[in-house]
């Protein structure tokens, strides 16, 4: 008998609550890492399966298992982990990283996608958590959001630092979690993919430049900024501002001002207002 996983003990082999075998690894962070596996009780179909330190409530868990949206990765399973910690599976999406596109109408096409999957977590009120270019997988003319593992009630407090801190925003340092959040980690996400580099700090590697540049007003990188087509940077600078209020009052106001803006570089007739 295998004995139960931890958390720490995950490895290529590992079999998660007796169903999930682990193939190799797919990514991690702060909240956790994200597998390759198979599921053993569906014919050994592919699946994503992230484990983390962090509890899931039985609410959430129904919430995150309700939601169905094209551009969003759906979530199969989630619980706890035998030996602590809990599991999330969800379809294993497979595409391209947003910063590795390179194409400017490719970016846009994305960043629409995003917005509209935000839309549709907002709606039912929850908080993504962790958006960032390698949650955002590119096929084609979409963009799918993966790792649901992270998201929270919206207007739920948590303490502690949850999430990528570059790609956190002023008031989640504080645990907030709000769709504006989300919106400040699109702009960073669709500024390093556009630009070549984070929208207010030279190095966002370095944790204290970033939290330095989160304690005050927003001090846009114009060598990034000066990269980014024109029309565009408005749309990204007022997604990153220091001050919510100051940012698209929704995700679907960002899409359609990006999707607007963004048009000119679409072929046809514009996709990314679809």
């Amino acid at each position: 008998m295998q004995r139960p996983v931890d958390v720490e003990g995950i490895t290529p082999g590992s079999v998660v609550v007796g169903r999930y075998r682990i193939v190799s690894a797919l990514g991690g962070g702060a909240e956790g890492s994200v597998w390759r596996a198979v599921d053993l009780r569906a014919d050994e179909a592919p699946c994503a399966v992230k484990v983390q330190s962090r509890a899931i409530d039985p609410a959430q868990a129904r919430l995150l298992l309700s939601i169905e949206h094209p551009e969003l990765a759906r979530t199969r399973d989630l619980g706890p982990l035998p030996g602590g910690g809990s599991f999330v599976v969800m379809d294993l999406v497979e595409g391209v990283a947003l910063d590795a596109v390179g194409e400017v109408a490719g970016v846009v096409r994305a960043g629409a996608s995003v917005a509209r999957a935000l839309a549709a977590l907002h709606a039912v009120g929850v908080v993504h958590g962790d958006v960032k270019p390698s949650n955002i997988l590119v096929r084609g003319d979409r963009a799918v959001l993966v790792d649901l593992g992270t998201a929270v009630a919206s207007g739920e407090r948590r303490a502690g630092l949850h999430g990528s801190l570059a790609y956190l925003s002023p008031e989640a340092l504080y645990g907030a979690a709000t769709p504006a959040r989300d919106l400040y980690a699109l702009g960073v996400s669709l500024a390093v993919a556009l630009g070549g580099g984070h929208p207010l700090v030279a190095d966002p590697a370095d944790a204290g430049a970033v939290l330095a540049a989160l304690a005050g007003p927003a001090v846009l990188q114009d060598g990034v900024f000066a990269r980014i087509p024109g029309p565009l940077r408005a749309v990204i600078a007022a997604a990153v501002a220091a001050d919510p209020s100051e940012r698209p009052a929704s995700a679907e106001a960002f899409r359609r001002r990006w999707s607007i803006d963004g048009a000119r570089w679409l072929p046809g007739d514009g996709a990314a207002t679809a």
